[in-house]
């Protein structure tokens, strides 16, 4: 079954950088943007699509520079790969009188207390820092003000 060997020394490790790397099965990094790979498979169903398919999304993922992949028939078992510009990893800008949320990370226990002794009341407080009542209300309980 198994085998329990005592005193043997433990290997070396070894860095991922000094392993030596093996050759793209697809040529996806050499490929421009609107180039088609062309390769032979029966259906969507079959190994070989789902091979290219797989590891075009993997390839587009990891190396996130605005690009995917889509898929079509070519002619009877013949499938293309098109490399495509990204609508998803596009940055839209956002509105400028959309509301931002403040951080907290800055507010101190001191600012807390001043601001409740300044306003009297939770809701005056928590608008003088300019935070909700419900982030003042778990700063209090972080710095044990309750």
């Amino acid at each position: 079954m198994f085998e329990i060997i005592k005193n043997l020394p433990v290997p070396e490790k070894t860095v991922a950088s000094k392993m030596p790397k093996r050759a793209p099965k697809y040529p996806f990094a050499d490929m421009e943007i609107g180039d088609c790979l062309a390769f032979n498979a029966e259906s969507i169903k079959d190994p070989v699509y789902k091979n290219v398919y797989g590891s075009a999304m993997a390839y587009a993922r990891r190396v996130r520079e605005g690009y995917t992949f889509r898929f079509g028939k070519i002619e009877e078992g013949k499938f293309g790969c098109w490399k495509i510009v990204s609508t998803k990893n596009v940055k839209v800008e956002e509105p400028e009188n959309k509301r931002k949320r403040n951080s907290t990370i800055n507010i101190t226990k001191d600012m807390l207390i001043s601001a409740l002794e300044s306003e009297g009341t939770l809701n005056g407080a928590s608008r003088i820092l300019n935070i909700s009542s419900r982030t003042f209300s778990r700063l209090k309980q972080k710095f044990e003000l309750v």
